[in-house]
């Protein structure tokens, strides 16, 4: 719940050449090395600060209100410098996981999740106006390849809630973006020319009907009646004799329609 903003990116170990038509892999890919981490680290920070610096001239920069002083250019500068030269920028690569299940599994509790799930709340004491939840501690943590240990903590619901509202993101924020070959209007193209160069199948961009998906999360068929086991379940909508005026029937869809304008 403490406010700790991050990045997760997925990369690929390599790039395509559109003059060459052929994918470029690392030299020493194979030995598992693809980049240094302290040369994504320094190569991060500046792209990063660069955009940061150019926010804040163009008076774009939307601050906190305990860095207001910010606006001031002496304390600006000052700031800047600090995170430049003063601050470690941590960088961590890990290596692909083993399948791709468990890259949705990992990412899924970052993009379609916020902050805290209901069943780590543990209490809470409308009395006391407190409220008690679960979380892992990572400072103790001497393995990483064991679990950190889970503790509780209370807090006071007012600042639970302003814990919880950090992590509520401002409208319009797109959580997730793709970037080269990943991009929407790049991957169709190139992802078949990929797969034959590097001499795998071509990516299935087959897109799934709600039903597939319904059965592949929950393993069950919706046209398939729960009760009897009857199949190919049709569900119609069922309209009052006399529509009223602000419904209207097009192609068996509903349409809200806006009444008409008041006579002058």
């Amino acid at each position: 719940m403490s406010f700790h903003p991050h990045l997760h990116c997925i990369l690929s170990a390599g790039g395509w050449d559109d003059t060459k038509q052929a994918w470029i892999q690392p030299k020493k890919l194979n030995s598992g090395f693809f980049i240094p981490q302290k040369v994504l680290a320094a190569c991060f920070k500046k792209h990063f600060l660069f955009a940061f610096s150019q926010l804040w001239e163009e008076d774009k920069l939307l601050l906190p209100k305990e860095l207001m002083h910010l606006n001031n250019p002496d304390e600006f500068t000052q700031f800047y410098k600090q995170m430049a030269f003063k601050k470690n920028w941590i960088v961590k690569i890990m290596p692909p996981l083993d399948n791709p299940k468990r890259v949705i599994d990992y990412l899924g509790r970052y993009v379609y999740r916020i902050a805290i799930t209901d069943n780590r709340i543990k209490e809470v004491n409308k009395l006391e106006k407190t409220v008690t939840f679960e979380y892992k501690d990572y400072a103790t943590q001497k393995d990483q390849n064991i679990p950190p240990p889970l503790k509780l903590l209370m807090l006071n619901a007012i600042e639970f809630i302003r814990r919880f509202v950090q992590h509520v993101l401002p409208k319009g924020f797109q959580k997730t973006r793709y970037f080269g070959i990943y991009a929407t209007a790049c991957r169709k193209k190139l992802f078949p020319k990929i797969a034959k160069a590097i001499g795998k199948s071509a990516w299935n961009n087959t897109l799934r009907s709600v039903s597939q998906i319904i059965i592949a999360a929950t393993g069950q068929n919706p046209n398939t009646c729960p009760c009897c086991g009857a199949e190919k379940l049709l569900i119609n909508i069922i309209l009052p004799l006399k529509p009223t005026p602000d419904v209207q029937l097009n192609n068996n869809l509903i349409i809200l329609a806006r009444p008409p304008p008041n006579s002058i």
